[in-house]
């Protein structure tokens, strides 16, 4: 863990999600929430923390694929499960380094909101786990993972920009777009199943890499590379 959290890159993502909290924090006060949405949901920050989410899904992979030969399937459950962990973690904390310069400049309305706060970090790790798990899954069939990545975020963008074609365009009254995955729990009142479903499918996607994973040796071919 500290091999990541002392690297230039992890670094390089502290500053980040510092700029970014500082430029959403600026001159919200007078409606914080609205405010703190709205500039959650604008597309320079869903792309830079897409792209944030991917870069240390990789670190985390590289840094499990090049220390250990998995060869049981136990061992396979167990590495996954390890990586989840530790992505769990990093996910939580650049999130909370996100808010720390927005509580500094907005303190009193910042506890004011702070379950909504809550809510959108524990929603923002569930999309960063799914989003790498999905990842995983794509890298099972193309056993390159700088490709799978790539190859993510290209479909992503295009659904992205589709539905936000579609609701401009097409639809009177503005459906769901991709520019609020970060803030459903604010969007949605039963966010609660939004939760379990993102759950589920985190668990059945990690269920299907797993089974995939040792019947195609997926960490032995990393390792051999």
């Amino acid at each position: 863990m500290k091999k990541i959290l002392l690297s230039n890159f992890f670094l390089f993502c502290i500053a980040i999600c510092v700029c970014f909290g500082y430029f959403i924090g600026r001159d919200i006060e007078r409606d914080f929430l609205n405010l703190y949405v709205g500039k959650m949901t604008l597309l320079p920050f869903r792309y830079v923390f897409l792209c944030l989410i991917i870069l240390i899904s990789n670190l985390i992979f590289n840094l499990f694929s090049n220390s250990v030969i998995i060869v049981r399937n136990k061992t396979y459950f167990n590495s996954f499960m390890n990586m989840i962990k530790y992505e769990v973690f990093y996910f939580i904390l650049i999130y909370v380094l996100l808010n720390i310069p927005i509580f500094i400049i907005n303190s009193k309305c910042f506890f004011n909101n702070l379950n909504s706060i809550l809510l959108i970090i524990l929603n923002s790790t569930l999309i960063s786990i799914l989003i790498s798990s999905i990842i995983k899954l794509i890298d099972i069939k193309f056993k390159n993972r700088v490709f799978s990545s790539c190859l993510f975020l290209i479909t992503f963008s295009i659904v992205d920009l589709l539905l936000d074609h579609f609701n401009f365009y097409i639809f009177i009254n503005n459906i769901f777009d991709l520019s609020y995955i970060f803030v459903l729990p604010i969007l949605y009142n039963n966010y609660i199943i939004i939760a379990i479903l993102l759950f589920l499918a985190i668990c059945m996607i990690t269920s299907l890499t797993i089974n995939f994973s040792f019947k195609k040796d997926y960490f032995l071919r990393n390792e051999n590379k």
